[in-house]
């Protein structure tokens, strides 16, 4: 029954990739300890940086899914890799607070 479960949950995030053909602008992010690339529009550059749509590695793949979507599959399978821009936004400001300039630095 489990693996039932899981073939739909995968079946359906292949039928709701977001490829486009058109895609040619390159997204970069990092995985793990490498940076890997995957092509997009203009329209899903900017999907991705709202946080509307991320980058999810699903059997040796990556794939543009809603972010909806990612949850559910993130929930089922907790060790599937879901990259989203927003987090990766949250822990630049967080790093960026670390290292405060002074205010006697900034012009």
């Amino acid at each position: 029954m489990r693996e039932e479960k899981e073939r739909a949950l995968l079946e359906r995030a292949r039928s709701a990739r977001l490829d486009d053909p058109e895609a040619a602008r390159p997204f970069h992010f990092a995985r793990g300890r490498r940076i890997k690339r995957i092509l997009v529009t203009e329209a899903q550059h900017r999907a991705l940086l709202a946080g509307e749509i991320v980058v999810v590695g699903l059997k040796g793949a990556h794939l543009l899914l809603p972010s909806a979507l990612a949850i559910e599959l993130k929930e089922e399978r907790p060790d599937t890799f879901v990259h989203r821009v927003t987090d990766d936004v949250a822990e630049a400001d967080a790093d960026d607070s670390a290292h405060a300039v002074p205010d006697d630095l900034v012009w």
